[in-house]
């Protein structure tokens, strides 16, 4: 029985989404003070063995609502994930993925559900980059009998610097999760962090390139070391695409990754036509 440790898409598509919003319009469209919200959906497909003699394949699809105030940002993400796999158990970090006896596995269902609050600490200036702090807990909606979850609550805390010079951003970021250990293991707790640059090519488009870390969940396993060459595109007033591949450099990461995602900025109008009136504000 081996362990295998599938990556982290939601992470991904979260740190992606942050630098691609640090060289668009978001905070712009702030400036008056009044709610923002941003709907997305997307995919994130990746395989690989995780130095083990089996190939895991995951299919990870998120529908977010991001909900933003000129200083606060909530976000919901609803997650379906199928899981394909020759043998071991899935366990990787910083989000475990799933835990159990080992065996052949192909499953599919509802996933974990995340909520997350972030907190815009300090705003950018010509001296010092903007710092961000965020804090989320892993709600464990994922079936654990079909090893898409580990039925545990797990929460973590993260901080995020972000420095835009011209048409360039640097980020970097560094947090901690804890973890729910299950029957079968005592999870170690993680450290995290990740470092990446985006560039505006033109208006409405920007590429970049994330480098992720993160220790292993597991005694004797290794951690996460990933590269993430990405790019963002702006499709109209409302639209953006949001893709991406990944390249594992450790046995802790999967072999390789794609991903996309597409999001659209919705009016709080648009919203209200489909509440019954008692919920209308």
């Amino acid at each position: 029985m081996g362990l295998i440790p599938p990556k982290n898409p939601h992470f991904i598509f979260a740190r992606l989404a942050a630098c691609a919003i640090a060289l668009s319009t978001w905070h712009t469209a702030m400036a008056d003070g009044e709610p923002h919200l941003r709907l997305s959906t997307g995919f994130d497909y990746s395989s690989g063995d995780y130095g083990s003699d089996e190939t895991t394949s995951i299919l990870y699809s998120p529908v977010t609502a991001r909900y933003e105030t000129d200083n606060t940002l909530l976000k919901l993400t609803v997650p379906y994930l199928s899981i394909e796999t020759d043998g071991g158990v899935l366990v990787g970090g910083p989000d475990v993925i799933g835990s159990g006896s080992g065996g052949q596995l192909d499953e599919s269902g509802l996933g974990d559900i995340v909520l997350g609050v972030t907190y815009y600490l300090l705003p950018e200036t010509p001296r010092r980059p903007a710092l961000d702090v965020t804090g989320k807990i892993k709600i464990p909606t994922a079936d654990e009998e079909k090893q898409l979850g580990t039925g545990e609550l797990d929460y973590s805390l993260e901080a995020e610097l972000t420095k835009i010079s011209g048409r360039t951003a640097v980020f970097g970021s560094f947090g901690y999760k804890v973890f729910g250990d299950t029957a079968e293991f005592d999870i170690n707790d993680v450290l995290f962090g990740s470092v990446g640059v985006a560039h505006q090519v033109q208006p409405g488009l920007s590429v970049g390139v994330l480098y992720d870390v993160r220790e292993a969940t597991i005694d004797g396993r290794d951690g996460m070391n990933e590269l993430t060459p990405y790019f963002s595109r702006r499709l109209g007033d409302r639209y953006k695409v949001l893709g991406y591949t990944v390249i594992g450099l450790s046995d802790g990461s999967p072999d390789w990754g794609i991903g996309l995602q597409l999001s659209r900025d919705t009016e709080f109008d648009e919203i209200r036509r489909y509440l019954p009136e008692f919920l209308r504000p």
